[in-house]
């Protein structure tokens, strides 16, 4: 008898992360737009700024921040690759089938090569 699958649980950083990733591929905040403040955020999340932090490392390793020393975090300005690889995770942390996440990448991966290439040409 097969055993079922496990249930891995989302940290605070993780859950915040999706929040904000969520919130900047919807266009809450433009490219060069300055992220709130760690404390605004924490409070804002119900979460202690070492959360805020982690949760930011994982936005910027995904390319859609960058983390100015002193300055503070602000939206990149979009990356094809960064964005497709932002969806994928959010489409695994929902348990999608791997024959979905292999079709969704056929279909879309060269409209987002297109629309690089038209927006580089233009």
């Amino acid at each position: 008898m097969k055993s079922p699958p496990q249930i891995k649980r989302q940290t605070l950083a993780e859950q915040m992360a999706d929040s904000l990733q969520e919130a900047i591929l919807n266009g809450e905040w433009a490219p060069g737009d300055g992220l709130p403040t760690e404390p605004e955020l924490a409070a804002q999340f119900g979460v202690s700024r070492a959360v805020v932090r982690d949760a930011t490392r994982m936005l910027v390793a995904q390319g859609l921040v960058r983390a100015e020393h002193g300055r503070g975090v602000f939206v990149t300005e979009p990356d094809n690759d960064a964005f497709a690889d932002a969806l994928l995770l959010a489409l695994r942390r929902v348990d999608a089938r791997v024959w979905d996440l292999e079709r969704f990448q056929q279909i879309m991966f060269p409209e987002l090569l297109a629309a690089a290439v038209q927006a580089m040409t233009a």
